[in-house]
């Protein structure tokens, strides 16, 4: 996995990346901080909209608004930036965890969807891309769904324990629950589906699965 570096740096290369400043007769060139950030912020867009091979350097330095020279300053090649652009992001399990036994199962359930939206709205495109160049970026290997899953899974688990939830197949719950989330990302990102969003989807999501899962009014 390639390292995101987060502070800035300064660049010393013409225009585009610098400021002219003008007073009178006189003009100062004040150089603009351009962090790894901006770059692979960039590149992952021209990368999306034109492939590998369609994605130049000139263009995503055009695009980052730094010299094709700059960009080559922090990534010896554009197969580096490739795979630093395609990086995979990390999922949200952290606040999933302190969940349990917690508030509104349903406000929980919808929380913890529009979290894993988001999260594979970010993770799906990447995975794509880096399959469809798997020459460039090799066999992508990711386990952040697997550990979703199991966060899923373990939630389930806990709340049946509780009695917040009705006796059932933990693992099956987390799937559909896992599933539906998946399907919303597919049709998002492939299919251009705008009939609802995350949140709309994740607070109907939610109140399916309780009205069925949950505890009957004679358990």
């Amino acid at each position: 996995m390639v390292s995101i570096l987060e502070d800035p740096v300064v660049l010393d290369c013409p225009a585009p990346e610098t400021m002219c400043i003008m007073s009178g007769r006189s003009k100062m060139t004040r150089p603009v901080s351009i962090s790894h950030q901006q770059i692979l912020d960039a590149a992952r867009e021209v990368f999306f909209e034109h492939g590998f091979v369609g994605a130049s350097t000139s263009r995503i330095a055009r695009r980052a608004k730094v010299s094709e020279g700059s960009l080559y300053t922090h990534f010896p090649t554009k197969q580096a930036l490739f795979r630093a652009a395609m990086d995979l992001p990390q999922p949200p399990v952290a606040s999933m965890n302190d969940r349990v036994g917690q508030g509104d199962i349903k406000e929980n359930l919808e929380a913890m969807a529009v979290d894993s939206i988001r999260f594979l709205m970010q993770l799906l495109p990447r995975l794509m891309m880096r399959w469809s160049n798997r020459g460039e970026a090799g066999v992508p290997k990711s386990k952040a769904s697997l550990d979703v899953l199991v966060v899923f899974t373990k939630y389930f688990e806990a709340e049946i324990a509780l009695g917040r939830l009705r006796a059932g197949d933990p693992q099956i719950m987390a799937r559909v629950f896992m599933g539906s989330l998946w399907n919303f990302c597919f049709l998002r990102i492939l299919a251009g589906d705008q009939s609802m969003t995350a949140e709309t989807y994740a607070h109907r999501l939610a109140a399916c699965l309780v009205d069925g899962i949950g505890p009957t009014a004679d358990s």
